[in-house]
């Protein structure tokens, strides 16, 4: 099983300040997936500014939510990103290759294995 959690810079910083316990609750069922990314809409520095300019929050406390998160949560993936469009583009991309390598190449592998059974039935 995999997931994408995709957040807005505004989203990032209420899950980080109001929704903090809801978000770790989400981030452990996350990690028991085979792959987990988080993709954040907005680079770092529009997320420090963001927080500047609309919340309590320090930018201090945030980035060590952050980082906090990312060494306790190793197999979950962070990726900050400088918009919508992007953050679309890096989902498709992490979910297709996820697939690729994960469901298509081993059912691709067990085809060619029993067409070649099925060619040389001695073995």
């Amino acid at each position: 099983m995999v997931a994408v959690e995709r957040k807005t810079c505004a989203d990032l910083v209420a899950t980080l300040t109001r929704g903090r316990k809801r978000f770790l609750a989400e981030l452990e069922r996350l990690r028991d997936l085979d792959r987990a990314w988080v993709i954040v809409e907005a680079e770092y520095s529009q997320i420090i500014q963001y927080m500047r300019e609309r919340s309590h929050a320090t930018p201090k406390v945030i980035s060590r939510s952050l980082l906090t998160w990312q060494v306790r949560y190793s197999g979950i993936h962070w990726i900050a990103v400088p918009g919508r469009a992007v953050a679309e583009a890096m989902t498709y991309h992490a979910l297709r290759t996820w697939w690729k390598d994960r469901v298509d190449a081993p059912a691709k592998a067990l085809a060619r294995k029993r067409a070649a059974k099925r060619q040389d039935p001695e073995e």
